[in-house]
């Protein structure tokens, strides 16, 4: 005996086939036993069918809206990662201008201190050569 329809992505049509026959046949031999005509059992047959693909077609219409969402989910998320990976680099690119810059700047304060230090020994040197011609 056969399962219940299975649905993934989709749909079991063999197993909805392999059904209703299975119904197809059980409602024959019942014809012949309840006594139904068998028209009457054809149409049963009929709208079980098409209640059976309603609910098919409803879960994959459903499991297709869920794809979609998340596939919008997915590119939001990939949308919000490259703006937040584009945010870093910029912030790194203007930490590193900020550090070369602040380099310069320190290498130029330490030249100017090593010219003024020498300045400073020279006035230094010469202050000292004039005191000591005066005495």
């Amino acid at each position: 005996m056969l399962g219940p329809t299975t649905i993934s992505n989709n749909i079991n049509f063999i197993s909805i086939t392999h059904a209703v026959l299975l119904f197809l046949k059980l409602s024959i031999s019942l014809v012949h036993v309840i006594s139904f005509p068998v028209e009457l059992i054809f149409v049963i047959a009929i709208v079980s069918c098409q209640r059976e693909w309603a609910e098919a077609k409803k879960e994959l219409q459903e499991e297709r809206e869920n794809v979609r969402r998340l596939a919008l989910d997915r590119d939001q998320t990939m949308k919000n990662s490259l703006r937040q990976v584009e945010d870093m680099s910029k912030e790194l690119t203007n930490a590193l201008g900020a550090l070369a810059s602040a380099e310069s700047r320190a290498a130029v304060a330490e030249v100017f201190f090593s010219l003024l230090a020498f300045v400073c020994f020279i006035f230094i040197i010469i202050y000292c050569s004039s005191c000591i011609e005066t005495h």
